[in-house]
């Protein structure tokens, strides 16, 4: 066997399978960890959701259908704006099977991640026609820790991983259907996109991706192509996902705003504008070393940097390198990206438009290398370019790392809040209510989403959804207030909860 891969466009069996040893091996020493985590603030409601649902269904109240309505979800009134059954019923089944402790989640979460992997470095060894280039891009997207958010919050992994499975399962069945025209690819590629569309919105870019695998790797550059026979079954896929939500989406104003001109006016306010520059220097303020220096620099100015520098590099490359193989990445990566713009920005999205950007970097780090080469013809650029790829693969694993600590220590902190108060809520009989008593000066956004996120997270970890709550902000109501034998009284300063014994005197 040939092991100067920098000299082998297409990898032996042995070497194919080291590869995925390599990817699968790294990934699972950086993310396995995760499995102890604990929940975090606002994970959890489609957990309470499918606790309801199975009592529900018990007393024989309601049944699955249930998934398929907007009210499944209905803490709050906060997930109505969404319609994702087949991710709901992800959630139900791992609630059904596992019940609520996170670990069997996490560990799904986890291989869900690392098979998205296996299945992108399929992919892009297809699109790429460069087994090299596909292994360092999945390699370094299975570490990289920007987007590994969706891995480590919990709350995205259960929403994003039904869709993530089957959107590249759709993907990787129509790029091999391209090279082989075997039609059970293309019927696993329709059933996989019907699956990824009501399993997540965010799908809705695999229609235009399989119109460009189409075009670009087909040869069927005419205007007539989005009208093929076998692109039928993905719009009616995504005409059944309208026609189906349309009670749910159009029944909440925020969603209407993600239509029509509520989109562009969403897109080009100041506040969301704000809110995506805040992001972009949140990411490069998470880099080891460097991000104590940069977030000295005056706010917005790293985003617009970034931004622009991105763009410029688009652009130019996009008009020098005329390569196929990259016009065709960077199309995927503003298709991925375009879904993004209506909504708050969060590294976590990212995690779809990560696979494109890292395989188009491979492409404009290698076309800078090769105008390097020609002005200093006795350098090695191949060296050059492992060296480069290795500091930036080991930036994105001590990230990656840093995460993984965080994220840890933020389900540690729920989990004492829980130690603080469940063994005094755990010995009341029949429905269970807590009456949270507020210090004067808190916000009140921190008492509101605090208060919410402590009785959900009592809600899972006893089991119990039916638990009540009420806020208690003056005293002339906790004067009057007598507790009954499934009450309890819990004082909040803004940051810890204590039960309370004896009523204090707040005024």
């Amino acid at each position: 066997m040939n092991w100067d891969i920098f000299t082998q466009k297409h990898f032996p069996l042995s070497l194919t399978i080291l590869a995925l040893i390599l990817i699968l091996g790294l990934g699972a020493v950086l993310y396995f960890p995760m499995v102890n985590n604990y929940y975090f603030a606002d994970e959890l409601d489609p957990i309470v959701a499918s606790q309801v649902l199975k009592r529900q269904m018990d007393n024989g109240e309601a049944d699955l259908s249930k998934l398929f309505r907007s009210d499944f979800i209905d803490a709050r009134d906060r997930y109505n704006t969404h319609y994702r059954p087949v991710g709901y019923l992800f959630s139900f089944l791992v609630y059904r099977i596992f019940g609520v402790e996170p670990k069997f989640l996490n560990l799904l979460i986890v291989l869900g991640h690392l098979t998205t992997v296996v299945l992108v470095f399929f992919i892009l060894r297809r699109l790429l026609d460069n087994h090299l280039w596909a292994f360092c891009a999945a390699l370094i997207f299975a570490v990289e820790g920007v987007t590994s958010d969706a891995i480590f919050y919990i709350g995205a992994g259960q929403l994003y991983m039904p869709e993530i499975i089957p959107h590249y399962i759709c993907l990787i069945a129509f790029v091999y259907w391209i090279h082989n025209r075997k039609t059970v690819l293309l019927i696993i590629s329709w059933i996989s996109a019907l699956l990824a569309i009501f399993a997540n919105e965010f799908s809705w870019p695999l229609i235009p991706l399989v119109w460009a695998i189409s075009y670009f790797y087909g040869g069927e550059r005419t205007w007539k192509l989005p009208f093929k026979p076998r692109f039928y079954p993905y719009y009616l896929a995504f005409t059944a996902y309208i026609i189906s939500g349309y009670k749910c989406i159009t029944s909440r104003p925020e969603m209407m705003e993600s239509t029509g001109w509520g989109i562009l006016a969403r897109i080009f306010s100041a506040r969301h504008i704000k809110r995506v520059l805040d992001e972009i220097d949140q990411v490069f303020h998470k880099i080891p070393l460097a991000g104590d220096i940069l977030r000295t620099l005056p706010q917005y100015i790293l985003g617009i940097s970034v931004i622009a520098v991105i763009v410029f590099i688009l652009v130019y490359t996009a008009v020098k390198i005329k390569d196929k193989r990259y016009r065709f990445l960077l199309l995927w990566l503003v298709f991925t990206l375009m879904v993004l713009l209506p909504v708050p920005i969060a590294a976590r999205y990212l995690y779809h438009s990560a696979v494109p950007f890292w395989a188009a970097a491979l492409f404009i780090g290698w076309y800078f290398l090769e105008r390097l080469k020609t002005a200093f013809p006795k350098w090695n650029i191949k060296i050059i370019g492992a060296i480069l790829y290795t500091i930036l693969l080991l930036i994105h694993i001590s990230m990656n790392y840093q995460r993984e600590h965080l994220w840890s220590r933020v389900g540690d902190f729920y989990l004492s809040r829980i130690y603080n108060v469940e063994s005094a809520l755990g010995g009341l009989a029949g429905t269970k209510k807590i009456y949270y008593l507020i210090s004067p000066g808190v916000p009140e956004r921190a008492y509101d989403a605090e208060t919410f996120s402590l009785t959900q997270h009592l809600r899972v970890y006893l089991d119990d959804p039916y638990i009540q709550y009420e806020l208690i902000h003056s005293q002339d109501f906790l004067d009057t207030l007598k507790l009954s034998a499934n009450e309890i009284l819990l004082s909040f300063d803004g940051s810890n909860f204590q039960p309370l014994k004896f009523k204090p005197d707040i005024r």
